[in-house]
């Protein structure tokens, strides 16, 4: 036992000097970098990537290469130096830690991806490499293990730019529970922090290993969002297709005005110019109405018009029907409308839009108590987008037509949308989503009986029986200054 103690003891005086002494070295070649003018160091990119899966002890995790692969070929798109490590011993990790800070320059910008198992004992943070049989002994967790606390301290002495962490920590049910998730950690001025924290088990966690490098390196190709906002995107992202199980933990203090892509701004005249031709004359607006319906309009063209022609108007009504809007483009289009609370119409008919950036129109709507009229007509949104129609109704007492014809509502978002507390709409358009069966019979009767604003309800060409029509209509009837569209006839 006296020599697994003298062990213990001579490996953690050896490893700490080593740290000590490199983080010297490191320390003391900054200081000779500052004695030089910053134009002798522009601006570099060093990205760091760390994947372990094959470990000795703990489960091995989920092969995602590809995703690794496709990470690389993005970042060296925009110009990244990568440092890689794949299924590294604790040992081959402090090699290759070594090797990067010694290759980076004052303002730097800096990336650093880890997907591997990690901990937090007695309220410091360790990166476990493959080798993790040492988890059995507590005596030489300190000695063995990655400090991940002093990784981020050298990050923090490095003088860089900006720094992005992006982690996907797994906690290995096989060591004791003296060792739990890592669950925070503290950033700095200028950088930026998201995590994911799984157990190694759950089946359910085990199909989501790499969600977020996957959304990363999703959502990495849209030039004009600023990184911060990538970030709030890829977090929406990942909550809303876990069913709320997962949400990163994202910290930041970035500037808001950095990119990925910083060589955008011939792309951004190119849209400028485009824009010009298409975009009709402030001077000749006809009662504050602007529309770009059909006019190709992109994800990649929104910022522009958000800051260059909305901004300026107070518009009353806004076409962008028949383009190629996703959630991303109504994220953007989302500033606009947050500080316009004069807007009456809205329309986005015939886009890409999904059930994430109706989060996006609520969050920004909720305060307009003068939207009379919001038309979603042939989009992507599901039942899930329900729920966010529901947060916005809890306050617009303004908005009297909703339409949300052609897209995948079914019946329990029927059951929603019409149980709804307080709606105050009198038009609501659901036909062509194939999805409303039978099962909507009772939600439908009963709100036609008991809701006293509600002039007219469009149901053609749903998944409704003749039967269940029949008795629709019979309840519609009864029901003065109402009207609803059934199939191919009207009451």
């Amino acid at each position: 036992m006296n020599s697994i103690k003298m062990f213990v003891s001579i490996h953690f005086v050896m490893k700490q000097c080593k740290w000590s002494c490199f983080v010297l070295s490191f320390v003391g070649i900054e200081t000779k970098r500052k004695m030089f003018s910053t134009n002798e160091f522009p601006c570099r990119r060093k990205a760091l990537i760390i994947c372990n899966q094959n470990y000795k002890l703990s489960n091995k995790l989920d092969d995602n290469l590809q995703s690794i692969d496709a990470l690389k070929t993005k970042l060296r798109q925009f110009y990244f130096e990568i440092e890689f490590g794949w299924n590294l011993s604790n040992e081959e990790i402090d090699l290759l830690i070594e090797k990067y800070f010694l290759n980076l320059n004052p303002n730097d910008f800096l990336f650093f991806y880890y997907f591997g198992y990690a901990m937090t004992y007695e309220n410091e943070n360790y990166l476990i490499g493959i080798n993790d049989e040492h988890l059995v002994n507590q005596q030489l967790i300190k000695y063995e293990f990655i400090h991940l606390d002093l990784i981020i301290d050298m990050f923090n002495k490095a003088n860089a730019s900006s720094i992005i962490y992006l982690f996907e920590f797994f906690h290995s049910n096989s060591i004791q529970n003296e060792f739990q998730r890592i669950q925070s950690l503290d950033v700095q001025l200028n950088q930026l922090i998201c995590l994911l924290s799984f157990d190694e088990t759950n089946s359910i966690e085990r199909k989501n290993q790499s969600l977020l490098l996957n959304c990363f390196v999703e959502y990495i190709d849209e030039k004009y969002l600023p990184i911060n906002q990538m970030f709030d995107l890829i977090q929406d992202e990942i909550v809303y297709s876990t069913g709320n199980r997962w949400i990163p933990l994202k910290q930041s203090l970035l500037r808001n005005n950095l990119y990925f892509n910083n060589q955008i701004q011939n792309e951004i005249n190119d849209k400028r110019t485009f824009l010009s031709k298409i975009v009709p004359s402030m001077n000749n607006l006809c009662q504050f109405h602007f529309n770009l319906t059909n006019k190709q309009i992109k994800d990649s063209h929104m910022k522009i018009i958000v800051d260059e022609y909305l901004m300026k108007n107070p518009l009353k009504k806004i076409y962008f029907d028949e383009n190629q809007l996703t959630s991303i483009g109504v994220f953007i289009l989302s500033s606009y409308l947050q500080v316009n609370n004069d807007l009456e119409g809205l329309y986005l008919n015939d886009n890409r839009i999904t059930d994430i950036g109706i989060k996006y129109l609520s969050n920004s709507l909720i305060n307009n108590q003068r939207l009379k009229y919001l038309s979603l007509q042939k989009n992507q949104l599901t039942d899930g987008s329900i729920d966010y129609f529901v947060h916005l109704f809890a306050t617009n007492r303004s908005l009297i037509c909703l339409s949300l014809d052609f897209n995948r509502i079914s019946d329990k978002g029927v059951d929603k949308l019409l149980t709804c507390p307080n709606l105050s709409l009198k038009y609501i358009g659901l036909s062509n989503n194939v999805d409303i069966t039978d099962g909507s019979l009772t939600s439908i009767c009963r709100f036609i009986e008991t809701n006293c604003v509600i002039e007219d309800i469009s149901l053609f060409n749903c998944h409704l029986s003749k039967s269940i029509q029949l008795q629709i209509q019979k309840i519609a009837k009864k029901k003065k200054n109402f009207s609803i569209c059934l199939s191919d006839w009207n009451s």
